[in-house]
């Protein structure tokens, strides 16, 4: 089985290993002994309980650099043939566990170090840990390279494993606290294309979106001219995704980005492509739905025509049928194991996309908010748990699985190797005490020796426990023992029923 790795810092996503969730308890506790009265030692953890929070939270950014090519008023050139690169839009994310998260465009610099106005770009928010950087062209551009720092600023919020004493102490702690922040910087890089030269220079348009990182728009033989993005238009559309993968059946969304002098109420929209449809307009943009088809995949073309007579403008995009990877899981959760649940899709949807929630006997006790396609989960309650997994905002699909308490261990009858020795198996069930459960075989009576372990083996999805014991007889008479196996409960709670064996 291949092992998950450490569960990742990611929007509403965090999960926290045992041995943190221990060590942040701990701290807690130490709190409670301090003085009623505020001192310094008190301060002190309090502060140490905020770092141990904070630290994961993370800005990302989808491009390190934007590459942004015109054609200066008064050049004519034939592009035919020719991609030029325009990429205006990146995506700014946030990762950890946190709620509440806001971006700001903190700074805009030259390559000179010089302060530009923060009006050259916008944050148009995306989702609860995403926004999308848009990056505003103007008629006066020359070649240039600016740095763009976006931040984010942020609630934390406790780990999912605490419990709600402690939990509750820990929110107490992060409202004194106040916010979080990250951010994060990459470039945009404007160039002027003035002739045939530098035009070739520019990088070709690979066969994928997204394989080099850059955004393009296919130009015509004139020049860019008093604002004016493409021939005869004073506008421009671009899809923020030129490829969405998405479930079958699955609701799919994507905002389409207005550049230039023109907003959406001076267009006439027409969208084709199975049922894809205008669910909401801003000045700048416009949001395009529909559904997912079966299989395969589906264009989806918008244009838009200016309602004042002017020539349309069209751009398109592909929503691709693509099925999540299904998760491993066990048949039936055992009360009190921490379980590694992976919800990773091995397809082309990204997992920062997914998160899961998870409800006992009908009360939410993982928000989604708090995960990633990774969590770790300890069930607390008998009963049943119903785990959700969420792409983007909707349900993608859901499981439900019952939480019993652990079994006894479980001992098969032995399978002999030769005439004086024999092997028997034994699983044991669920964690004790964080640790995998684990048995002894002990030998209550019969002329063998005691059982000697040979093998051991731990399923971390399924929480069980497999040992193999070696039983050797000893003396004369029939091969005949009586066992029986505990486990790391101990005594009565940890017993099998005792079993007598004859070894044919």
């Amino acid at each position: 089985m291949t092992p998950l790795p450490p569960i990742r810092s990611s929007r509403r996503k965090t999960s926290i290993e045992i041995y943190f969730v221990l060590y942040l308890s701990a701290i807690i506790l130490l709190l409670g002994t301090t003085p009623s009265h505020r001192n310094t030692r008190e301060d002190e953890l309090e502060d140490l309980i905020r770092h141990l929070l904070v630290s994961d939270f993370k800005v990302k950014v989808e491009k390190a650099a934007l590459l942004y090519s015109f054609i200066p008023a008064g050049v004519r050139l034939d592009t035919t043939g020719r991609i030029l690169a325009r990429d205006s839009v990146n995506t700014i994310t946030a990762r950890g566990t946190f709620s509440n998260v806001d971006f700001k465009i903190l700074s805009i610099r030259d390559s000179g170090g010089a302060i530009v106005s923060l009006d050259r770009a916008s944050l148009i928010r995306r989702d609860d840990r995403s926004c999308l950087f848009q990056w505003k062209p103007s008629a006066g551009d020359r070649n240039a390279i600016y740095s763009v720092t976006v931040a984010g600023i942020a609630s934390p919020l406790p780990p999912p494993g605490l419990r709600s004493d402690l939990r509750d102490k820990v929110n107490e702690v992060l409202k004194r606290g106040g916010t979080v922040s990250d951010s994060v910087t990459f470039t945009v890089n404007v160039l002027a294309v003035n002739d045939l030269v530098a035009l070739r220079r520019l990088p070709l348009s690979s066969s994928r979106p997204g394989d080099s990182g850059i955004t393009t728009t296919i130009f015509d033989t004139l020049p860019f001219q008093g604002g004016r993005t493409a021939a005869g238009t004073n506008f421009e559309l671009v899809a923020s995704s030129l490829t969405i993968p998405q479930p079958p059946s699955s609701n799919w969304s994507n905002r389409i980005t207005i550049q230039g002098a023109t907003t959406s109420e001076d267009l006439d929209l027409q969208v084709s492509g199975g049922d894809a449809k205008v669910t909401r307009k801003g000045p700048s943009y416009i949001e395009v739905y529909g559904t997912t088809p079966m299989k395969g995949a589906q264009q989806i073309t918008i244009t838009g025509t200016p309602k004042n007579g002017g020539k349309p403008y069209s751009t398109s995009f592909t929503v691709k049928s693509t099925p999540l990877a299904l998760p491993q899981l066990p048949q039936a959760f055992i009360l009190g194991s921490a379980y590694r649940l992976d919800f990773r899709s091995s397809s082309e949807i990204s997992n920062d996309r997914i998160s899961v929630g998870v409800e006992e006997n009908g009360k939410p006790v993982v928000l989604p908010s708090e995960t990633g396609a990774t969590l770790r989960y300890v069930p607390q309650e008998a009963g049943k748990a119903v785990i959700t997994r969420y792409l983007g905002d909707q349900v993608a699909d859901r499981y439900s699985i019952n939480i019993v308490p652990i079994g006894l261990p479980t001992v098969y009858p032995p399978k002999r190797e030769s005439t004086t020795s024999a092997t028997i198996t034994t699983i044991a069930y669920g964690n004790v005490r964080d640790l995998p459960n684990k048995v002894k075989l002990i030998v209550d009576e019969g002329n063998v020796e005691d059982a000697e372990q040979i093998d051991e083996k731990t399923d971390d999805v399924y929480k069980t426990t497999t040992q193999v014991w070696r039983i050797t007889k000893k003396g004369s008479g029939e091969f005949r023992f009586t066992v029986h196996a505990v486990d790391l409960r101990g005594s009565r709670s940890g017993k099998s029923n005792q079993a007598e064996y004859r070894v044919q």
